[in-house]
């Protein structure tokens, strides 16, 4: 279950082609604007059969995750930032070693239609 409130504000970011994402671990990236129209990147990621997507950006220190058609990972489903090494959960963004560890990468709401992928900003989270 999503533990996130959708609010105004959360809407659609972007609507991803994902047709040739076929392995785990496959990306594409895409362009966006956040809340306060500040452009910025994300990238839709596969594993396991599901989509995730994720702003393109190490919470360390602001760099990014992907090279654009690259993504640093491994084969156990583990996102590495080529900077330093922090090393996020693929399906969380959850970093769980490297100097944010206990952060994470800013998640985003995904929609699976065909061949396409609508991200979505999430709302507020209340605890």
């Amino acid at each position: 279950m999503d533990d996130q409130i959708y609010l105004p504000g959360s809407g659609l970011l972007a609507e991803v082609d994902i047709s040739a994402l076929k392995k785990d671990g496959d990306i594409a990236t895409f362009e966006f604007e956040d809340r306060l129209g500040v452009p910025k990147e994300g990238f839709v990621v596969l594993h396991k059969g599901e989509f995730y997507a994720y702003e393109n950006r190490c919470p360390h220190w602001s760099v990014p995750i992907t090279d654009r058609n690259e993504l640093f990972h491994d084969n156990i489903g583990l996102i590495i930032c080529p900077l330093h090494g922090a090393t996020f959960e693929m399906n969380s963004g959850t970093c769980i070693s490297g100097p944010c560890e206990g952060d994470a990468l800013v998640s985003m709401r995904v929609e699976k239609a065909k061949n396409l992928v609508s991200v979505y900003a999430k709302g507020l989270k209340f605890m």
